[in-house]
């Protein structure tokens, strides 16, 4: 069962991502928030689909927001994470760390609970 974040930054930015994969398609699904490069925004990718891409403008520059480089100080309480040993070899994890956003170029943006669980 998947579950869902709420993106807020201090310029106003503010999004929903879903997170993972429902329970019959948790094997070729698993959603999580990635920087497109290309296009400069916050989106949702398949991050099973090989190549991942952006939903946006189909590149495949795109960097999940648990790689290095997306967040200023790594650790901090989790606040969602969703395992792929099997498919990427990593558990992916997001926390209450400050994290880059593309809107106002700083790492003023923040992830948090949405509480919400979908499958």
């Amino acid at each position: 069962m998947g579950s869902s974040v709420r993106a807020n930054c201090e310029c106003g930015y503010e999004q929903e991502f879903l997170i993972g994969g429902g329970m019959t398609t948790f094997r070729e699904i698993c959603l999580f928030p990635c920087l497109c490069r290309d296009c400069n925004r916050i989106v949702q990718a398949n991050l099973v689909e090989a190549p991942s891409l952006c939903p946006e403008c189909e590149s495949d520059n795109i960097s999940p927001y648990d790689q290095g480089g997306l967040c200023e100080q790594q650790g901090g309480s989790v606040v969602t994470s969703w395992g792929l040993a099997k498919q990427l070899g990593r558990e992916l994890t997001l926390t209450d760390s400050s994290y880059y956003c593309p809107l106002c170029d700083s790492f003023q943006l923040r992830f948090r609970d949405s509480e919400i669980c979908w499958d």
